[in-house]
């Protein structure tokens, strides 16, 4: 009369990331600008702990993603008439430097990713029942919720933009989605002859607490490196051969 099942399943991935912070040839990024921004600003801003700006780039880092998922489900043969389901899913996902991944990871420090998480959790319970020759009821109840915290590699930092490259505190973490669902479903069944007759009823409550603030921790993004060292010496940045601009 009485059944279970129980099964587990585990997801391991690890990728390795290296960041760059070369010189190019567009204007205010060659290799002379390069070096004035990293004497003025970049060897000395820190941006986690330990680690300044240009510390935190042409260096590797591994993205390390898990997922384990669990379900186990009960089956109750109460009587001949009556049958009773219990069934619980679970879900524990984990990425480690997952906010940016794959080929804009290069262009991304350490400090400036961060941390992803989803962890879900159901239940339902469901009862099938005859009554007589003609009658059949089916109630389910299910309760779920899911947590998806996002969190920052680094808060001693604002983000620090500069000639495309960021590290520092993600402008747009931490945040997290926080969702409950709740569902009360009844369904009646009415057989004879030729007919049948269905009614019923689907009752969904939901409640979500969404938290996402912008630019929390603020935020600095330079088009170049030429404009984060004229900035970082206090100088106009119409100064020099290329001129640029700060958001």
């Amino acid at each position: 009369k009485l059944h279970y099942f129980v099964g587990v399943e585990t997801f391991n991935y690890s990728e390795d990331y290296t960041t760059t912070l070369n010189a190019s040839g567009t204007p205010g990024n060659g290799s002379a600008d390069l070096t004035n921004f990293l004497n003025a600003l970049g060897n000395t801003l820190i941006v986690a702990p330990g680690r300044t700006f240009a510390q935190d780039f042409n260096r590797a880092y591994t993205n390390d993603r898990k997922n384990t998922v669990f379900f186990g489900r009960l089956d109750w043969g109460i009587s001949e008439n009556h049958r009773g389901t219990l069934r619980v899913n679970s879900q524990n996902w984990r990425s480690i430097n997952g906010t940016t991944t794959g080929a804009f990871a290069s262009s991304v420090g350490e400090s400036n990713n961060g941390i992803e998480e989803n962890r879900s959790l159901s239940w339902v319970a469901e009862l099938s029942s005859v009554f007589g020759a003609n009658w059949v009821n089916e109630a389910r109840v299910q309760i779920a919720s899911e947590r998806r915290p996002r969190l920052a590699q680094s808060s001693i930092s604002s983000e620090i933009g500069v000639a495309g490259r960021a590290a520092g505190q993600n402008e747009f973490l931490p945040n997290g989605l926080d969702e409950t669902t709740t569902q009360l479903i009844d369904n009646v069944t009415f057989s004879t002859g030729d007919w049948t007759l269905k009614g019923g009823m689907d009752l969904q409550g939901f409640e979500y607490l969404n938290q996402f603030f912008r630019k929390q921790n603020g935020q600095w993004s330079f088009s170049t490196y030429n404009a984060a060292f004229q900035w970082a010496q206090g100088l106009p940045l119409s100064t020099g051969a290329t001129p640029g601009s700060i958001t």
